[in-house]
Formats: structure tokens, sequence, C-alpha cells
């Protein structure tokens, strides 16, 4: 995991390139979803959009369960005006983990970006029903 406390270090240093190498060649040693999913982060940093959304959804084929893949893949989705597939993709995540608030709360964003007011209420009330700390936002 030594590659990671480096891979922030770059990242934090505006080196993405570097950061980037070095995480596809941990990936040659070890396929992690998290090594998916820290690449999808610089890549999405850096504006490639289209490199971050591949990555996050390796790291969900790699691991169902990843719920930051998920909400990460989302919000890419809708930085490219995608919120028909962010709202999908929060909808699975749910699938595999149906009692995580912040995805009931991603995925109420994303349905009052599309004007679906009673879909975000219901949404916004299961992530109160699920984690309180949703009440004070």
């Amino acid at each position: 995991m030594l590659y990671m406390h480096l891979e922030l270090y770059l990242r934090k240093s505006n080196k993405s390139d570097s950061a980037i190498q070095l995480l596809t060649q941990a990936l040659e040693i070890d396929n992690s979803p998290y090594v998916h999913n820290d690449l999808g982060k610089i890549y999405g940093d850096s504006n490639r959009l289209p490199q971050a959304i591949a990555r996050y959804q390796q790291a969900i084929e790699l691991a169902p369960d990843f719920v930051q893949a998920y909400i990460n893949l989302g919000l890419t989705l809708s930085q490219q005006k995608r919120y028909l597939e962010a709202i999908q993709v929060y909808q699975q995540g749910l699938q595999v983990n149906p009692n995580t608030a912040v995805l009931f709360l991603q995925l109420g964003d994303t349905f009052e970006t599309q004007h679906q007011f009673a879909a975000t209420i219901e949404s916004y009330q299961q992530a109160i029903n699920l984690d309180s700390q949703y009440t004070s936002t």
C-alpha cells in the first residue's frame, strides 16, 4: 500500500501524470478495485472524464459492493450531464448496498436536477431514515 501514499503525494503536487503511471504499474501487481477507483479520481481531477468513468466501472466490476465507486461514477456522469445514467448507477449501487444513506442522498440530488421532486423527497427521506446526520443538510 506504499504506492497509495506516493500516489496521494504526487496528486497533491499536481503531478497527475506521474500518479497515473504509478497506479497503472500498481495494477500490474494487484488488480485492485481501490486502485481503479483512485485512478478514476485522478482522471476526473484532470478532466479526463471518459477515462475516469472506465476506471470506476472497472472498480465496480471487481467489487460490486464498493460504495465509493458507485458514488464517484454517478458524480462523474452528472458532471457530463448524463443524469439518467447517474440515476441508474445509484440505483444499482442501492441494489447491492440498500442501507447506504449517501447513495440515497446522491440519488436524491440527481433526481432534483431532473425536476423529479417526488423521487427527490423519497430519496432524501430514505437517507434520513438510515442516517440522521442528513437532517441538518
